[in-house]
């Protein structure tokens, strides 16, 4: 089969690999769509966390957002049956630990992700996943499919929020992940949404996916446009989906007292100061995420009940063939692309 592989920092290439076989327990899939993260541009960077601490090593196939078929079972790897679309969670932990007995297999220190660290993901024509964690997805398409992982990200954050129908949120960040904060806000039945970002068109998209205010934070300041919306009080919750260092601190100035604060982007530069006397004197709650954790049910019923929106959010499809040239092209800014989506 062919496949995209990272073979070592920046180097990349589309080519002919062994077709994996299903073990005990295991799934087939034959992929159809694999979105590209910013994750997997880190990774093929090497600036990973995981990758920078040697907990995380190349050569490896990207891809963690993505839906296939079931081509063939493993032994013992009932309740699918082949030409099923499924998906598969990204974070597979060791299922013995106190971690992932309470659920948390996302942050199992013995985890392996797929596409990500140390198991081969699904930009390619074929995948291998695990039966206890692979989905079936329904009459979902290919291509919504593909948005369960990063949905999952975003219905987890609104999760550790605790979003209330009480709750005014700002979402900091118009890239996919603050797209799709936004339409997890408005479906925990937020009262306010409030959707900051750099990209008038984007700003503009998520307007039409269910934002009350947007903000463009190059023409206006985030902290001075929460208390104008919030007479001054700050945001009940405040979702950063950007993982910019300056944003940490703009964060905690645009919540409210007794606020929380959730950090769902993948923070790339070290803090250079933050006011921590805010955490004592608002009394804030700051917490952060990563992955979608045990939310992936959860994410394909909203797909499925379009109450997440997704088909606004693709900006090019492309063939594997093309991946080296588009992860370049992205790696020196987005620009105004959101999620460009690859068919094996």
């Amino acid at each position: 089969m062919k496949a995209l592989r990272i073979r070592g920092p920046r180097d990349m290439a589309y080519e002919e690999t062994p077709r994996p076989e299903p073990g005990p327990g295991e799934v087939l899939v034959k992929v159809e769509a694999a979105g590209l993260c910013r994750t997997d541009i880190e990774v093929w960077e090497n600036r990973l966390y995981h990758y920078k601490v040697g907990k995380a090593k190349l050569p490896v196939t990207p891809g963690h957002e993505w839906a296939g078929v079931v081509e063939e079972l493993g032994a013992g790897a009932g309740g699918l049956e082949p030409g099923q679309r499924v998906t598969c969670e990204t974070a597979l932990g060791c299922g013995s630990c106190q971690l992932c007995l309470s659920g948390h297999q996302n942050i199992c220190q013995s985890r392996i992700e797929m596409g990500i660290i140390n198991r081969d993901g699904a930009m390619a024509e074929y995948v291998v996943t695990p039966r206890s964690t692979t989905h079936a997805l329904g009459d979902l398409s290919p291509e919504v499919g593909a948005f369960v992982e990063p949905t999952s990200v975003a219905v987890y954050s609104a999760s550790r929020a605790g979003i209330t129908p009480a709750d005014r949120v700002l979402v900091m960040g118009d890239g996919p992940i603050g797209l799709l904060l936004t339409q997890a806000a408005r479906a925990y039945g937020a009262r306010t949404v409030m959707t900051s970002g750099l990209s008038p068109t984007k700003l503009a998209l998520a307007g039409e996916l269910g934002a009350d205010v947007t903000l463009n934070a190059a023409e206006g300041d985030v902290v001075d446009a929460a208390r104008e919306q919030t007479g001054g009080e700050g945001f009940d919750v405040v979702l950063e989906a950007v993982g910019a260092p300056e944003l940490v601190q703009q964060a905690l100035d645009a919540a409210a007292v007794r606020g929380r604060v959730v950090f769902t982007g993948s923070f790339v530069g070290a803090l250079s100061s933050v006011d921590a006397d805010l955490l004592v004197c608002k009394e804030l709650q700051v917490a952060g995420t990563i992955g979608g954790g045990a939310h992936y049910a959860e994410a394909i019923e909203l797909l499925r009940a379009g109450r997440v929106r997704v088909d606004r959010l693709i900006t090019r499809r492309a063939s594997l063939s093309e991946a080296p040239g588009v992860f370049e092209r992205l790696a020196e800014g987005a620009g105004e692309t959101l999620k460009v989506l690859f068919r094996p």
